[in-house]
């Protein structure tokens, strides 16, 4: 009896303790590819950590011809698998991957935007491919049902996605993670932007067949970009986006009717920005009736201090910050595990923000100690 006692005591006694560690898993130059970026992560049903990337070869431009790849961990983060392509557009790149784990048929979504060929070429010239293309980035996605392991072929998404929009040349995703409400509705944050304009425009798809059709929902407003999308009380969603205001603020937007329409989006004063992607996920379960958010991105007027934020009041104030690396840093993806942990996948470096990736995971006593 007094074995398990302590055994017990032990375990309550880990399970409170101020957790934290970080270690980097993947940097430029292995596997042929010249950056690692764009970190998706998320936990499946069976509690699999998948973390999506962009692997980039010959440089880190964003039109560079880019491989999306995936890799694996069992364990809560210890240990990763080989990265796998899960999308490779040959010439063209397959960039700015979303991941979205649908709860009901454990189906795994990775959204992406293919970039012509003729676009990257565009932009190596010294020319704006944004306004000058036709077809610049168009919408795909791939899938898995088997945790992971496997992969569907890359298939266009224009044939499920309504309203049909041909002004839209530049379709982008999150990029980061998308969201399934507690009504069961997908939801896949996203931007564009129209042809001869260089002005994006925050919105979302989303689908209440598990995915067989995608609705296209209107925009938040101009100026914003690479946002992520949280459910808080009463199916009200928050949009926290990147930001072209000039203010190195992030800006906020709500949606009462399921990301079909947006308020104007309003800056935040408290988190400060370099304009740049940030990850933003609720703590608490969706049935739950209380709603604490986190918040991660480089608290800086330049890409650097990725800083973790806690808000005890569905966003309204942000009282809570730790810093997770005080150089380089630029974009990142946050999630909460099973055991109530939160994990992170996010860049960073000495030199620059993108040398590296690197795998993240403590406590709540950790960050609000």
């Amino acid at each position: 009896m007094r074995f398990i006692a302590a055994v017990l005591a032990a375990l309550v006694s880990s399970i409170g303790a101020a957790q934290f560690a970080q270690e980097d898993i993947l940097h430029g130059g292995q596997g042929g590819y010249f950056a690692y970026r764009t970190p998706n992560l998320a936990v499946t049903g069976k509690g699999t950590l998948v973390a999506v990337l962009c692997g980039r070869k010959g440089t880190v431009s964003d039109f560079a011809e880019i491989d999306a790849l995936s890799i694996r961990s069992f364990d809560g983060g210890k240990t990763w698998s080989k990265p796998q392509v899960i999308a490779d557009g040959g010439e063209d790149g397959m960039s700015n991957t979303c991941t979205l784990v649908d709860r009901t048929t454990n189906t795994i979504w990775v959204f992406m935007s293919r970039i012509s060929s003729t676009a990257r070429q565009s932009e190596k010239g010294g020319k704006k491919a944004i306004i000058d293309g036709e077809s610049v980035m168009t919408p795909w996605f791939v899938t898995s049902t088997d945790d992971g392991a496997t992969w569907s072929a890359p298939a266009a998404l224009a044939a499920r996605l309504e309203p049909a929009d041909p002004s839209i040349t530049y379709h982008a995703n999150g990029p980061g993670i998308g969201v399934q409400l507690t009504s069961g509705r997908l939801i896949v944050p996203r931007y564009y932007r129209r042809r001869g304009s260089d002005v994006s425009y925050s919105h979302v798809i989303y689908s209440d067949d598990h995915g067989r059709n995608w609705r296209q929902g209107k925009a938040a407003g101009p100026y914003t970009n690479e946002h992520q999308v949280a459910e808080l009380a009463d199916g009200v969603l928050m949009m926290n986006a990147r930001s072209y205001h000039g203010k190195n603020r992030r800006a906020v937007s709500i949606s009462r009717d399921g990301g079909e329409t947006w308020s104007e989006p309003k800056q935040d004063d408290a988190l400060i920005e370099p304009v740049c992607q940030g990850s933003f996920v609720r703590l608490d379960p969706p049935a739950s009736s209380r709603v604490r958010l986190l918040f991660l991105n480089p608290a800086s007027v330049k890409r650097e201090n990725m800083t973790v934020r806690l808000s005890n009041d569905s966003g309204a104030t942000w009282p809570v910050a730790k810093t997770l690396h005080t150089g380089p840093a630029a974009y990142s993806s946050l999630v909460v595990l099973k055991d109530g942990n939160i994990a992170c996948l996010y860049e960073r470096g000495e030199k620059g923000p993108y040398e590296r990736l690197t795998f993240a995971r403590f406590s709540l006593k950790w960050l609000t100690e």
